[in-house]
This record gives structure tokens, sequence and C-alpha cells, in this order.
């Protein structure tokens, strides 16, 4: 059941599906001509709903930014691990997306405090993540190919609601808005400074 997507990474049966989706919850929250930076930016798919005037792109693997950049020349990718001490020269964004990442960082708090830098007064940081009753779901899913493979010994403990709040608080951060998505088992923000 298990799959390479075009970039060459291993991926689960349902994740372009789930990528599609979560992406539409997303995509109408971005104003028109937003600049974006995006954290953990995988293959760039919101480029494939709207194309910006400003894209940066950041992400831990060295040969899906080489693919981005390949893929995408008009915009920039940036190696997550190289120049997160460097985030601040990236200048600043309307929007920052993290959308299926959160869940992926140790200390959350503090790659939240490093994006929030990063963002315009009266931008948004747009946080996509998984409800921790999807839990059981999410251990199906990677055992059984249906998503992928190499997120699985990555999950941090997955946050709920009160702790998505107490989270965007200590970061001086305000929810705009909270839903559920994807039969309750996924997880939108949108938080402003």
């Amino acid at each position: 059941m298990r799959r390479r997507d075009e970039y060459g990474q291993l991926t689960g049966l349902c994740s372009p599906w789930l990528e599609h989706l979560r992406l539409r919850q997303v995509v109408r929250h971005i104003p028109q001509g937003s600049s974006i930076l995006e954290v953990g930016c995988g293959r760039a798919g919101i480029l494939r709903y709207h194309h910006r005037p400003r894209y940066v792109g950041l992400d831990i693997i060295p040969e899906v930014i080489e693919r981005d950049r390949s893929r995408y020349p008009q915009y920039e990718f940036y190696l997550l691990n190289a120049e997160e001490e460097n985030m601040t020269s990236l200048g600043k964004f309307d929007v920052a997306l993290m959308l299926a990442v959160l869940e992926h960082f140790s200390r959350p708090e503090e790659v939240m405090r490093k994006v929030k830098s990063l963002i315009t007064a009266g931008g948004r940081i747009i946080v996509t993540t998984p409800h921790p009753r999807g839990k059981w779901m999410l251990e199906i899913g990677f055992h059984t190919g249906l998503c992928s493979p190499e997120s699985h010994g990555e999950h941090q403990p997955l946050l709920g609601r009160e702790e998505l709040h107490r989270l965007a608080t200590q970061c001086g951060l305000r929810v705009m808005v909270y839903k559920l998505f994807l039969f309750g088992v996924n997880q939108l923000l949108i938080l402003r400074g």
C-alpha cells in the first residue's frame, strides 16, 4: 500500500486526499495578494491553489527543497535546519502556514514565537493539526499504509483545543478561528498577534 510521491518520498495511500482536504480548509482564509511563509512546506501544495506575489517555503528534507526549487523557480525555498537561525532575514509575511507540522515539534511554543516574529502587524498564522481524538486513526493509518509512514515516529503528543489556546496565549497570539474538520479529527486555527 505504501507508494512514493513525485518527490520520491514514501507516502500513504490517503495522504494526497488528506492534503487536498486540508488545503481546501486553509485556502479560504488566505487574503488575495498575501505574502506567505510556509513552515514544513513539503511539496508546496498551496501553490497548486493560488500563486502568490511572494512565497517562501521551509522544510527539513533537502531533497524536497531542491525539488521545490526546480518546480517553482519563481519562489524561495530554504532548508529549515540550516536557515532557522537566520529566519529573521526572510523579512515579514502577511500569512504564515503551519499545516500538519506543529505536531512534529518537541517545543511548539519556540517555533510559534519565531513564526510570530515573521508576520506583519495584522498578519495571521494558519495552523492545522490532528486532534488527539484522532490518534487511533493515525495509528491505524501508519500501520496499514494509508498515512505516511515517515511521520509515525515523529509525532509529539497531540494538542487539543485547550492546549492550542494555551499555546497561542503563551506566544502572545489570539485565536480568531477554531474549527474541527475531517470528521472532527483535524483542527484549524487562525491566529493573530
